[in-house]
């Protein structure tokens, strides 16, 4: 098995639709990125962890196909800068690395062995053009803002002023969202003005979630927009 045969698995199931996505996942060997023992499921569609520590999960490497589609999700240019919350080991890191030839990844894990995990991982592509930064993802980093599109690969509480004041207008946001642990859907986010986002649910999934979190109400709703203005965000228009 191969990072080729991967993709050609996640065609056949109909995923990856993007031939530059394609081609960025088949340079990067999720091997590298799971734990030793679990090497020979790196090419198979499912999570893995990524790492562990005194018999603690800390990190996971996502499912394939969940990942393609919120990359997809984005509607990326080479040139875009993303901002990456939760790095895990590296692999989505790396991925978008080589997706974006001509511009650049910002990602943040808060725990500093993964961090100094990824960093290796990354190092050996060469890829310049990603950076990790330890620190809490949940706050960004405003040194590298404004950015064009936001990815998380853990589940946080929903949007924030903080990430929100951060994108671009027109800038998208594939983050999943707390709803209890066994339910952390995808929510598409889009900046629509300097003072307003559109949130979309597009993917059912389970992902690790960030400390000290709970379930917000406006959540409950597959679909909504919402205003920001002094740190808050309210409703406007939702599904009910």
């Amino acid at each position: 098995m191969s990072m080729v045969n991967l993709a050609r698995t996640l065609v056949k199931m109909g995923y990856l639709n993007d031939e530059r996505l394609l081609k960025a996942l088949t340079m990067i060997d999720r091997k590298y990125f799971v734990e030793k023992d679990l090497s020979s499921s790196a090419y198979i569609d499912r999570v893995c962890v990524s790492f562990y520590e005194g018999g603690k999960i800390l990190s996971t490497s996502t499912q394939p196909s969940l990942l393609v589609s919120m990359i997809e999700s984005l509607n990326l240019e080479n040139y875009h800068r993303v901002l990456e919350i939760g790095t895990g080991t590296g692999f989505c890191a790396c991925v978008l690395g080589k997706f974006l030839d001509k511009g650049s990844v910002l990602s943040v894990e808060i725990n500093p062995d993964v961090a100094e995990r990824a960093r290796i991982n990354i190092s050996m592509y060469n890829l310049d053009n990603v950076k990790v930064i330890t620190g809490d993802g949940r706050e960004g980093f405003i040194e590298g803002a404004p950015y064009d599109a936001v990815i998380s690969t853990v589940a946080l509480d929903g949007m924030s002023s903080v990430l929100f004041e951060q994108m671009k207008t027109g800038a998208r946001a594939a983050i999943p969202v707390f709803r209890d642990y066994r339910n952390t859907p995808v929510f598409l986010f889009e900046k629509d003005s300097e003072t307003s986002f559109s949130a979309y649910e597009i993917i059912p999934a389970v992902f690790m979630t960030v400390e000290e979190i709970k379930a917000d109400p406006l959540y409950m709703h597959s679909s909504f927009r919402a205003t920001v203005s002094q740190g808050s965000i309210k409703e406007i228009t939702s599904d009910r």
